[in-house]
C-alpha cells in the first residue's frame, strides 16, 4: 500500500541547482545495480535534443554522480518534504532499475500526477506501465536517450494525460484503502482455522515488522 489519495503537499522549496529549469527525477538507491549509470549516460545523449533539461538524483548511495557540466544534480538522501517537492516539480520520474518486484516510487510519482519511464527488462515496472498506460518503457542506452528526450519535448498537457492514467491505476491498485479492502475480502472468503473456544484475529501491518 502507498498513500496515493493523501500524498503530502509539496511544501518545501526545491534545492539549489533544481529550483530553475526542467528536470527528470530519479529517486532511490544511487548505484550501477539500480541502472543509474545507464540513466546518466543516456541523459548525456538526450541533452543534445533538449539542452535545457537536467537530471536530478536523490536517495542513498556511496558515490556521487553530481556533474554540473553534464547538468546532473545528485542530492543524495533527502527528507520527506523535499522528496514531495521534487516529485511535484519533475517532468517525469525515471526508474532505470531492471531488478524491482514492486516500485513504491512509481506509485508515489503517479500520486503527484507525474508520468514514469521504466526499464523494459523489469517485468514488474514494465507490466504496471503497460497495464496503466501511465508512462513509457525504454531499453538500452540508445532507447533511454530517445525516450528521455521525447518525453521532455512532449506538450505538458500530453504528459499530464499520461500521468493521470497512471494515477487512476495507482488509486485502484495501490492506495491503502483499496489494498486493505482486498485483504478484508480475501479473509472473508477463506474459512478461518479457529482454536477451540476462541476467535481469530487477522493482523495486517504496513511494514515487515511484528
Amino acid at each position: 500500500g502507498v498513500e496515493i489519495l493523501h500524498a503530502p503537499a509539496a511544501s518545501a522549496a526545491l534545492p539549489k541547482g533544481v529550483e530553475h529549469g526542467r528536470y527528470i527525477l530519479c529517486l532511490g538507491r544511487r548505484d550501477a545495480t539500480k541502472g543509474v549509470d545507464l540513466l546518466v549516460d543516456a541523459f548525456a545523449r538526450a541533452r543534445s535534443r533538449v539542452p535545457d533539461l537536467k537530471l536530478v538524483l536523490a536517495g542513498p548511495g556511496e558515490r556521487s554522480y553530481d556533474d554540473p557540466e553534464r547538468h546532473v544534480v545528485d542530492l543524495g538522501f533527502v527528507g520527506d518534504e523535499q522528496r514531495a517537492s521534487l516529485l511535484a516539480g519533475a517532468i517525469a520520474l525515471a526508474v532505470p532499475s531492471a531488478n524491482e518486484s514492486f516500485s513504491r516510487v512509481m506509485m508515489e510519482a503517479w500520486a503527484y500526477r507525474r508520468p514514469v519511464i521504466v526499464n523494459g527488462r523489469c517485468d514488474a515496472t514494465r507490466g504496471a506501465v503497460e497495464v496503466s498506460d501511465g508512462g513509457w518503457v525504454a531499453g538500452g542506452e540508445t532507447g533511454w536517450a530517445q525516450t528521455l528526450a521525447d518525453v521532455a519535448l512532449l506538450p505538458a498537457d500530453e504528459r499530464a494525460a499520461v500521468a493521470e492514467r497512471g494515477r487512476n491505476f495507482a488509486v485502484r491498485t495501490a492506495d491503502w484503502d483499496a489494498v486493505v479492502a482486498r485483504y478484508a475480502e480475501l479473509f472473508d472468503e477463506r474459512p478461518a482455522r479457529k482454536p477451540r473456544g476462541r476467535g481469530t484475529v487477522h493482523q495486517v501491518l504496513e511494514t515487515l515488522e511484528f
